[in-house]
């Protein structure tokens, strides 16, 4: 990529170049135990600006990053209950920084390590699946500023940590009844970080949400593709800004939908946020009081 940068009558270009190789395999131990391995090596490079009036190059830097996934999956019971447990590493390439004494900090890149177990099942003849996961995300070598001689120096050292567990359940009790629920438990603060953020919880990021989704379609007679939908959404508080001073209230959404849905197309009407309830998504943007929508879709 280039980029032209103009500056009265002196211009500069900065070209760079990215390499990555990516292997991966799964292996059959046995008919129920399966592990996957896999690695992404990643070359980032870099000449710098050059200067076009004066030719010459600055800046120059490169990185090379590992990136490597492990995936295993048991199944205890054949094609009804599977455990399984992962782990995933990434990466983003830093360039480095100008310090205030004209020094320069050649940055490492910045890694995020998740490590994820649960279970999945589908049982009862395919009425009942859903799954259990837990997981732990941990972010290192952010950087962050320390004020050192007055001056803002910026290191390396900074941390952050995700962890939580996820619920999901899909359920269909008889036939054209469908369920569909799911629950989200995450703390992400900052462990390592400025003053004024270290221990504080990450913005938009609420400890917990929950969905839930009802909905049932008559499948023969004269209503044969007559159906009804009713759930909603709860969003739990998250804070608004990163010292933690000013908090995101919780809400509740209430929708319902009416559908008529054939083989070549589909009516629906559904309205949202029927108890028109004040709310705020979780970056602080107002959100619609209650409304209504009406579509119709044509299946090909």
């Amino acid at each position: 990529m280039k980029f032209l940068l103009k500056r009265g009558f002196s211009a500069t270009t900065f070209k760079s170049e990215s390499f990555g190789v990516y292997v991966s395999d799964v292996l059959n131990i046995t008919s129920d135990f399966m592990v996957m391995l896999s690695l992404r090596i990643d070359k980032y490079s870099t000449k710098g600006n050059y200067d076009l009036s004066k030719s010459t190059y600055s800046g120059a830097y490169e990185q090379v990053s590992l990136s490597p996934k492990l995936g295993l999956v048991y199944q205890p019971v054949k094609d009804k209950v599977s455990l399984f447990a992962n782990y995933m590493n990434g990466f983003v390439n830093l360039g480095p920084v100008n310090q205030p004494d004209n020094t320069v900090l050649v940055l490492n890149p910045q890694y995020a390590n998740q490590w994820e177990l649960g279970v999945k099942f589908d049982v009862v003849k395919n009425k009942l699946a859903g799954s259990i996961s837990f997981y732990d995300i941990s972010v290192k070598n952010s950087t962050r500023i320390d004020v050192i001689g007055g001056k803002n120096f910026t290191v390396q050292d900074g941390t952050q940590r995700s962890k939580g567990y996820e619920l999901e359940l899909i359920a269909n009790p008889v036939k054209g009844f469908n369920i569909i629920a799911g629950y989200a438990n995450n703390e992400n603060k900052y462990t390592k970080a400025s003053t004024t953020l270290e221990n504080k919880y990450v913005t938009a990021s609420p400890k917990h949400i929950g969905n839930l989704w009802v909905s049932y379609t008559i499948l023969d007679g004269v209503l044969d593709g007559v159906g009804l939908g009713v759930g909603g959404n709860y969003i739990g508080e998250s804070w608004f800004e990163s010292t933690n001073s000013f908090v995101l209230p919780s809400y509740t959404l209430l929708n319902a939908s009416v559908f008529y849905d054939r083989p070549k197309y589909r009516i629906t009407l559904k309205g949202n946020n029927l108890l028109n309830e004040y709310n705020w998504n979780p970056t602080g943007t107002p959100q619609k009081p209650i409304n209504f929508l009406a579509s119709v879709a044509y299946k090909f």
